[in-house]
């Protein structure tokens, strides 16, 4: 795709500004503007492709808009450009999926197999030098297309052909695009911690949805640190903070000493000001990370009582 389109004629092939203007005209003379369009697309398929993605950016009539997506899709153009953000602005591409989606119920599985194909190469195997942006853009779309179970095979297939650590970059470009428990029910029972711990940082982004608060419950009793302080940040946001506060006070004593930083770490981000008397203890007898944690944790939670203070005079 060449960027650098303008709506400069080259050669008398095509132009924006007339493949605009007949797609604007397209309901008033559908058969003649259709059959100049197939014309322009079949004497120039990447300039037409180019110019089309152009006109598609603006607030164009239904009629023609659709005709003209109805082109791209035929010729295998649309499905790759969609992701790109150097052609559509997010709002833009959700906009014109959904569109598509209307007239092409298979397009989910469509697109995420082109978007493996382009990202990963033709045999979709993840390496971690992928297109990880694009691939977090495809989920974004697929998942403001709603919970289609086409695509359920196609992501499941993929979490467990990867290696760990991709494992670990999809587990939240997953959770916090495509709002399914299913998710959170493959990517919690991982093997390995760090799948584990992403997939739950992905709850400081997104609400959990009920089943997934279920699934947090189990995940606080996990036996990797950042895995069950994460977790317990997360429902102590989400409605279970005595829960939190209990395992909280309880890690600080763990004979781990990663494990009491991590908890150093979580106290800080629950926003819980009764954690403060501990973290203070912490300070001052223990060692390393887990002294520096608690020290910046203790210095979180003082600021926030602060503006929490500067509000209430204010309010008052």
């Amino acid at each position: 795709m060449d960027h650098s389109v303008t709506t400069s004629s080259s050669n008398g092939v095509i132009t924006h500004g007339a493949l605009l203007s007949l797609i604007q005209g397209f309901a008033g003379s559908p058969a003649a503007s259709g059959r100049a369009v197939r014309e322009f697309a079949d004497r120039a398929p990447q300039r037409f492709a180019d110019a089309a993605c152009l006109v598609l950016r603006e607030a164009v009539p239904e009629a023609g808009r659709n005709f003209l997506l109805g082109i791209l899709m035929e010729r295998d153009v649309f499905l790759k450009v969609l992701p790109d953000p150097k052609i559509f602005v997010r709002e833009k591409a959700l906009e014109l999926a959904q569109v598509v989606h209307r007239t092409y119920p298979n397009v989910e599985s469509q697109l995420l197999r082109q978007a493996l194909q382009d990202v990963m190469g033709p045999g979709a195997k993840p390496s971690e030098d992928a297109d990880w942006e694009k691939l977090h853009r495809v989920l974004d779309i697929l998942g403001h297309m709603g919970h289609s179970t086409r695509v359920m095979p196609i992501l499941t297939n993929l979490l467990r052909s990867s290696t760990a650590n991709i494992r670990a970059r999809l587990a939240p470009m997953i959770i916090c695009s495509i709002r399914n428990p299913q998710w959170m029910r493959e990517l919690a029972s991982d093997v390995d911690a760090q799948v584990r711990a992403n997939a739950v940082e992905s709850f400081l982004t997104v609400d959990p949805l009920a089943e997934e608060v279920e699934l947090l419950h189990k995940l606080a009793a996990d036996s990797n640190h950042r895995v069950a302080t994460t977790t317990l940040v997360v429902l102590s946001r989400h409605g279970d903070r005595d829960l939190a506060e209990a395992r909280l006070l309880e890690f600080c004593h763990h004979k781990d000493p990663a494990f009491r930083a991590a908890t150093a770490w979580a106290m800080g981000k629950t926003g819980n000001p009764r954690f403060l008397p501990e973290l203070q203890r912490m300070v001052r007898e223990e060692q390393g990370d887990v002294k520096r944690m608690a020290f910046l944790s203790c210095v979180s939670l003082r600021k926030e009582q602060a503006t929490a203070a500067a509000s209430s005079n204010e309010a008052a």
